[in-house]
Formats: C-alpha cells, sequence, structure tokens
C-alpha cells in the first residue's frame, strides 16, 4: 500500500501529522510520496532533516520550491533521512507497482511574486528534455505529476478565475500541463495523482485524482 500527500509548501507538521496518522492507522503503507509543492526552502531544511520518517518519503518539485537548492540530476537523492528527492522522468518500482513521476508547473502568481520580490525560478516549467526522460517508458500503473493534465484544467476548472484572481487573460494556459496531458495519453492513461489546484478532485471517471492541501490518500 502507498499513500499520497497534497501539496505542503515547506509546512513540516504537515508531513509529520502525515506520517504519525500513517503509523497509527495504516502500518500497512510502505512508502508516502508527496505531489509537488513540498517546499524545499533553505529555511526548512534543518526541519525537514529532523524529521526522521518511519518509511521513505519520495517527493517531486512542483512550482513552489527554491529551484537553486534542487540538484535537479537524473538521480533519486536522500536529501534528509528517508526523504529522497525524485526527478523529473523517473520511474521507480514500489510496493510492486510501477511508478512514473514528473515534477513542475507553471506559477499562475508569477508576476505577483516578481513584483514583491519574491522568488520566482524558469525550471518550474517542464521542459522538453524533461519530457525525453521517459522516451523508453511505454506505461507506468500510476503517474505522479504536480499539475494536473490540460483536458482535466479545461473541464473541472473556470478560466475567468485567471482573470479574477491573477489577473491573467482567459486564454492563459499552462504549457507543463499540456506536456503532462501528452505523456498520460501516451501512456493509456492510468492512474494519475496530482496537486498543484489546491482543490480536491476525482475526474476521468476516478482516473485522476487531484489532492487539496495537506490531503492524504492511500492507493
Amino acid at each position: 500500500m502507498l499513500a499520497f500527500l497534497g501539496d505542503i509548501h515547506g509546512v513540516v507538521p504537515s508531513l509529520k501529522n502525515a506520517l504519525i496518522k500513517i503509523k497509527v492507522e495504516y502500518p500497512q503503507v510502505t512508502a508516502l510520496i508527496q505531489v509537488g509543492d513540498f517546499g524545499w526552502y533553505k529555511s526548512r531544511i534543518e526541519a525537514f532533516k529532523a524529521v526522521n520518517p518511519h518509511i521513505p518519503v519520495y517527493w517531486i518539485d512542483g512550482n513552489h520550491e527554491y529551484f537553486p537548492l534542487i540538484n535537479r540530476t537524473t538521480e533519486v537523492t536522500e536529501v534528509a533521512p528517508n526523504i529522497f528527492y525524485v526527478p523529473r522522468g523517473t520511474v521507480l518500482t514500489l510496493d510492486g507497482r510501477k511508478i512514473g513521476f514528473m515534477g513542475g508547473a507553471a506559477s499562475v502568481d508569477k508576476e505577483y511574486r516578481i513584483r514583491s520580490g519574491l522568488p520566482w525560478h524558469k525550471e518550474e516549467l517542464i521542459t522538453e528534455s524533461d519530457v525525453a526522460r521517459m522516451d523508453g517508458v511505454d506505461t507506468v500503473d500510476i503517474f505522479v505529476t504536480h499539475t494536473p493534465p490540460q483536458s482535466v484544467v479545461d473541464r473541472h476548472f473556470d478560466p475567468m478565475d485567471l482573470v479574477r484572481y491573477y489577473g491573467l487573460t482567459i486564454d492563459w494556459r499552462d504549457p507543463s500541463a499540456q506536456h503532462i496531458q501528452n505523456l498520460w495519453d501516451r501512456f493509456g492513461n492510468p492512474l494519475l495523482i496530482c496537486g498543484h489546484m489546491h482543490r480536491s478532485v476525482s475526474a476521468s471517471m476516478g482516473k485522476v485524482r487531484i489532492l487539496n492541501i495537506d490531503e492524504l490518500i492511500l492507493v
């Protein structure tokens, strides 16, 4: 059994609470997978190092990370005791299942962050080279991403929110969501678990599960 955790944005107690719940209520869980916006910031690293999870924690990058601190090699990296960063394009076998990982997404709040002097990094976007790392992958049992596929965004989220809340145009689209769409379609639309949208959604007849902030599910 695997557990999946939504965006935590560097709130280390959210990770601790999820691990406590798993240990007490779901001892059959063998690993926890976090779907991006882990919050890998300089101010949080020591707190993450102090967590010492009882099971491995695997996390992907979202769009709210401090990318200069992430060594984006092609190797899974233990960045704190039993906490592993999983690079884009990685495929792991966990709990007997083939899991594909692809972090990254565009920030709808990019302009606000820049105007406010907050960090923004172009590395948040999924690139063609990120996608190319999965060229030899025919299919996976579970696809873990930060952003949902574009078709799911179009079906479940009002594009007027881009105008109302972020000052974007109604036709703004995240190119990373289209990359995820293309990969998901190529894999034959397996179960996809993601975050990013700050809302809990089950879509495409249950084949896509968007996790809310701090939401924990078992699969």
